[in-house]
């Protein structure tokens, strides 16, 4: 596993783009999108913020828009033009409240490189075998991606302790079947290797962690 980890103070566009250049630079993204183009030339790229409820980017609760934009702008500065931007919130998988989602948290600020999801449709994926989970529901704005880049929020959390970039995994299983999963594995063991297992089917290929305002407190949603 190769890490980069780069200190930036406050959200600001060009500060922000220079310091994901250098993570992408170390991670050696732009070889990993030169072999994927050898074998799929119209290849589409996923980035999947932390988007789990319509918040402001003043508070530390969703994956500021700023970091998005300028991993899009970086991918399309190098030649990519398929970008989607998606997760599933807290509540309904619907364009309706995905729309105040996407308003509220800024999202928009992408558009200029990325277009907002908006397939709302999921399928069943079979796990491994060895799993306690045999199969997931996973939102196709997932699913038709060849290269997924993960950029949870570095979050307390009042059920996992911390969300980081596993926990941004379950924004995969769409709307309001993820309350069935709570219902299924209640026990904290059991709810985090199911998360385990979901990272291990989705596998992102890069996960960048929005740490600049970090929420404490109570989390996920209700911190400081």
């Amino acid at each position: 596993m190769i890490q980069s980890l780069y200190r930036i103070s406050e959200y600001k566009e060009e500060d922000l783009y220079a310091v994901i250049c250098k993570c992408f630079d170390d991670l050696d993204v732009e070889k990993d999108l030169e072999e994927l183009k050898t074998r799929k030339p119209n290849f589409r790229v996923l980035l999947k913020p932390n988007l789990i409820t319509a918040k402001s980017p003043e508070y530390p609760v969703t994956t500021n828009p700023l970091v998005v934009k300028c991993v899009a702008r970086w991918l399309h500065e190098h030649g990519v033009t398929d970008i989607v931007v998606g997760d599933s919130p807290g509540g309904p998988f619907s364009k309706e409240y995905l729309k105040a989602v996407y308003n509220t948290s800024k999202m928009t600020m992408a558009e200029p490189y990325a277009k907002l999801n908006d397939d709302f449709g999921f399928r069943s994926v079979n796990c491994p075998a060895g799993f306690k989970n045999f199969s997931f529901n996973i939102a196709n704005y997932v699913t038709n991606a060849d290269y997924i880049i993960n950029l949870p929020k570095m979050k307390t959390h009042a059920m996992t302790g911390y969300s980081g970039g596993i926990k941004n995994l379950f924004g995969t299983i769409p709307g309001l079947q993820k309350p069935q999963m709570h219902y299924r594995w209640p026990d904290i063991k059991d709810f985090s290797n199911m998360l385990l297992e979901l990272a291990q089917v989705v596998k992102p290929q890069i996960t960048l962690l929005d740490a600049i305002d970090a929420m404490e407190g109570n989390g996920p949603t209700g911190g400081t």
